[in-house]
């Protein structure tokens, strides 16, 4: 699956085999990737690079997913950015977390591409 517009995916995770994974299947898809092994580590390099979207584990030491979305929706810069959440502990209410999907680990890749291709729809009109 090649993509007509390249967007920019960060990828954070504390586990760096699961940030390993996703980065080559995203990458052979065509999405411009970098990753992040937590939320701190994530929102320096959306702060100095342009970011599309992130997928971001839920549960992460220092700033977990939640307290990434937060910022994320928080900054005035970054309300073009889509969030979604995997989590391979209870699932959350969506809105509580104030992100664009939750999905559940262990991530089942075409579940993870249809939605990023919803998302990516999404963020061209923001």
């Amino acid at each position: 699956m090649q993509r007509a517009e390249r967007k920019t995916v960060l990828i954070v995770d504390d586990d760096s085999s699961v940030r390993r994974v996703l980065a080559q299947v995203l990458s052979s898809c065509g999405y411009a990737v970098t990753e992040a092994e937590d939320g701190l580590d994530a929102w320096e390099k959306m702060r100095s690079c342009h970011t599309d979207i992130v997928i971001s584990d839920l549960q992460m030491p220092q700033c977990d997913g939640q307290e990434l979305c937060h910022r994320i929706r928080a900054a005035a810069d970054m309300r073009h950015v889509r969030v979604l959440i995997i989590t391979g502990g209870e699932m959350p209410d969506r809105r509580q977390l104030d992100c664009d999907v939750i999905l559940p680990k262990p991530v089942l890749v075409p579940a993870l591409l249809e939605e990023l291709e919803r998302v990516s729809s999404e963020t061209a009109v923001a």
